[in-house]
């Protein structure tokens, strides 16, 4: 999935490992080394190329874009419909074994998950509003605005049921007799 990312961002605008990173949601940001390591793996295939590029007082950096190679890919891909498939949350795995520990652990593992998603959700908010500021502004981006604003839209959705989820399994779990 970072590969298409990466040729999506590519598309728009050339831009260095670093710059991508930083053009990454928050809660979903790849490592700068596993952007390096997908990058050096898409110029073998000649899907992306470089340049290098001076810099003042700084080594120089290595700018990079899509080749035509690369564009059908990611047009081929973007045609190519994506069916859901569940992927099993890590906390969701923990929380089946957790029969094993007392139930005050379970609860506050459940309530930490939770408000990491607050705090994913906070950082949704604020983004949504980023674009919707811009959004007042001229912009030849319009449809790229709308896009990512689903994105965040289904993001939200997704974590309001996660906190949801987590303050019924609170109760239930308080509710046991242990």
């Amino acid at each position: 999935m970072l590969k298409y990312w990466i040729l999506g961002m590519l598309v728009k605008k050339p831009r260095s490992g670093y710059a991508l990173r930083k053009k990454a949601f928050e809660p979903l940001r790849p490592d700068l080394s596993q952007i390096y390591r997908s990058l050096a793996q898409m110029v073998k295939e000649d899907l992306v190329s470089f340049d290098k590029v001076e810099q003042d007082k700084l080594p120089p950096q290595k700018v990079y874009s899509v080749t035509a190679k690369g564009h059908k890919e990611l047009q081929t891909w973007l045609r190519k419909p994506l069916l859901s498939q569940i992927e099993r949350d890590p906390f969701l795995t923990q929380l089946w074994l957790s029969s094993h520990i007392n139930k005050k652990y379970v609860v506050n593992n459940i309530k930490a998950y939770a408000n990491e998603a607050r705090r994913q959700m906070k950082w949704l908010q604020s983004e949504a509003k980023g674009i919707v500021h811009k959004s007042a502004e001229v912009s030849d981006n319009r449809v790229d605005e709308l896009y990512r604003t689903l994105v965040i839209d289904g993001d939200l959705a997704q974590l309001e049921a996660r906190i949801a989820w987590s303050e019924e399994a609170i109760k239930k779990i308080q509710g046991l007799d242990l």
